[in-house]
């Protein structure tokens, strides 16, 4: 069986990822403002460990993980979708490539990251909290962030499946999204250079 090649444009896709971004927003900042008011980062004055550093490492563990998917993928190639997206060939393109993925991991990082476990975690533990909850809720999290990315086949699957639980991570680490998203960013924009 041939693997299918998927074509994707990137023409317009920042104006496409804006109202995902504007939702994700919104709902964080109802999220911050009415039901969980605790979520300032840890009190740290030094940005290059707290920012940059952080967000390298975030950057690295995704890419470490993705070529290892990758590796799954030439020994097991029935499972992989080709995907063959567009280089952009104008500045403008290219613009509007990079504030694409920056909304996208803006967007994904607060919805995935912080609003859905978040609020899972909160539903089932009203009554107590048990550990055993916990740990279905981060898997349903996981589960929801690996279903929109079906169209890169099962390996896609399985690999947003387990960055999900490695972002996660570095969120509860970080007690902050801006590492997460500038390594998500990064990771998107890398891909886009070397595939």
């Amino acid at each position: 069986m041939k693997n299918p090649i998927l074509s994707l444009s990137l023409n317009g896709f920042a104006l496409k990822q804006l109202p995902y971004f504007v939702i994700s927003l919104f709902l964080f900042f109802v999220y911050k403002k009415f039901i969980n008011k605790k979520i300032e980062p840890e009190n740290t004055n030094n940005f290059f460990l707290k920012y940059i550093l952080s967000s390298s490492f975030v950057f690295c563990s995704l890419f470490a993980v993705g070529l290892l998917i990758k590796a799954v993928a030439l020994l097991l190639p029935r499972f992989a979708n080709t995907l063959f997206i567009e280089k952009p060939d104008t500045f403008v393109l290219w613009i509007n490539v990079i504030t694409g993925f920056l909304l996208s991991a803006a967007s994904e990082e607060l919805m995935y990251r912080y609003l859905v476990p978040d609020i899972l975690i909160k539903l089932c533990s009203r009554k107590s909290i048990k550990k055993w909850k916990i740990y279905l809720c981060e898997i349903a999290g996981a589960i929801v962030f690996s279903i929109p990315h079906y169209y890169l086949g099962l390996l896609g699957i399985i690999n947003a499946f387990i960055c999900q639980f490695l972002l996660r991570f570095f969120y509860k680490k970080y007690k902050t999204l801006i590492p997460l998203i500038a390594g998500h960013f990064l990771y998107n924009l890398v891909n886009l250079l070397i595939l």
